[in-house]
């Protein structure tokens, strides 16, 4: 397993390589010296813009990502690293709470890498693992923000 450890982190690395950039994603007629165009054209993206799997978008596959039931503590360390590393070149930010277990926080990017999503390229994306309700959260009790924001909205009812 190490050894395609290391191959993966080495196909991570290549992949930030090849990052497109904001010429590839936008039409040539979106740019303007004074950002206007630009602005809209972020919007019309972020509103109307193809959704692909994050797969797709950073060229690895999810099966290639071992599942975290096979890998030691410090493989899912290191895996989770890079992936964190290689998502930062797309301009994609990870919401996890700090204190989450490497283990669940990697398995949860695992599954993201078949959702699909806008990529924004240097505009950034947050990829957020909180579906907004405690009883569909894929966040164990206790580090997600779901209970806290219910509680906000019965407390408004009030």
């Amino acid at each position: 397993m190490e050894r395609y450890i290391e191959q993966l982190i080495d196909d991570f690395r290549l992949s930030a390589k090849k990052v497109p950039s904001i010429q590839e994603i936008y039409k040539p007629h979106e740019i303007d010296e004074n950002g206007v165009a630009d602005h809209i054209a972020t919007v019309e993206r972020y509103l109307h813009g193809p959704i692909q799997k994050l797969s797709e978008i950073v060229g690895i596959e999810k099966e290639a990502l071992p599942p975290a039931k096979k890998l030691s503590e410090e493989q899912t360390q290191r895996l989770f690293k890079e992936l964190e590393e290689l998502l930062a070149t797309y301009c994609f930010e990870l919401d996890l709470p700090k204190k989450l277990q490497v283990k669940l926080k990697y398995g949860l990017l695992r599954e993201d890498f078949e959702e699909g999503l806008i990529f924004m390229g240097q505009e950034g994306t947050t990829l957020d693992f909180c579906s907004g309700d405690p009883d569909e959260c894929r966040l164990p009790e206790g580090f997600c923000s779901c209970e806290k924001l219910e509680d906000f909205e019965l407390s408004q009812d009030d």
